[in-house]
């Protein structure tokens, strides 16, 4: 039997309060991979790029559940209730998270924050954009052909072609910025011994798992194998090059490992 146009609304309005649940139920795990940083398991960078290669997010969805998890704005009991009752959506929200975090001097209480979300109720994301950043300007760079051919085959030998030319161009930017600069500080371990480090690590993070190698190329730091508080020294077999992310990740694991033997 043919359902009413009446029944189908209802069945719509029911499934898309059910993903917006699911969602915020997403957001409660994701909040939790990022405190851990147990993407750097799987020889991710961030977060965001664990929505989108392990999860199979888009881009754009990635980065709404991307700032919905650091900007923290679901801790927000009230807000929270907002979003589960479909008052506001995810996507709505990822913006005004943003916004007060930029912002704390404006939202220093609940009250607040509270407030301002129940201003977006009803509002598409598109709307609140425009509401926060009404002088927001549009960068678009146009290249030459042969300029976009030659940054595919910059992609090919990198091999990131998974990721989208802007992902690409700023990934190239941000390394050519960060050439030089890249080992973190420490007055135990010499300049000599660092530079013996990145070229023998080829300038990337030295973390392998199932045979797949960290892509990471920026923020790189010395990390102890055996660690310091252990005895372990100095020695070139002893250290290894470590993006941020895992290097974090690995006093996490050692963190926990002490508190159960402690």
């Amino acid at each position: 039997m043919r359902i009413t146009d009446q029944e189908l609304d209802r069945k719509a309005i029911t499934l898309s309060k059910a993903i917006q649940v699911k969602g915020i139920e997403l957001i409660n795990v994701l909040s939790e991979v990022d405190r851990r940083k147990s993407y750097a398991e799987h020889s991710y960078r961030s977060l965001f790029m664990y929505i989108v290669r392990f999860l199979g997010f888009s881009e754009s969805q990635a980065a709404i559940y991307n700032k919905l998890v650091k900007t923290k704005i679901l801790t927000n009991s009230n807000v929270k209730e907002m979003a589960l009752c479909g008052e506001v959506s995810l996507g709505v929200l990822s913006l005004a998270g943003q916004h007060v975090r930029e912002n704390p001097d404006v939202y220093k209480t609940p009250k607040k924050v509270e407030k301002f979300v129940e201003s977006l109720r009803g509002k598409t994301r598109t709307e609140v954009d425009i509401q926060l950043n009404p002088q927001k300007p549009k960068s678009v760079i146009k290249v030459q052909e042969k300029t976009y051919i030659d940054l595919q085959r910059v992609k090919r030998k990198l091999k990131l072609e998974e990721m989208n030319d802007n992902d690409v161009i700023a990934y190239l930017v941000n390394k050519e910025l960060a050439e030089g600069k890249t080992i973190k500080n420490n007055r135990t371990i010499t300049s000599k011994t660092k530079a013996v480090l990145l070229r023998r690590a080829k300038h990337r993070c030295e973390f392998i798992k199932n045979g797949k190698r960290c892509r990471a190329t920026n923020y790189l730091e010395v990390d102890h194998i055996i660690p310091r508080s252990k005895g372990g020294s100095n020695h070139l077999a002893n250290l290894r090059v470590l993006c941020r992310a895992h290097n974090q990740r690995f006093w996490i694991i050692e963190t926990i490992k002490d508190l159960n033997t402690g």
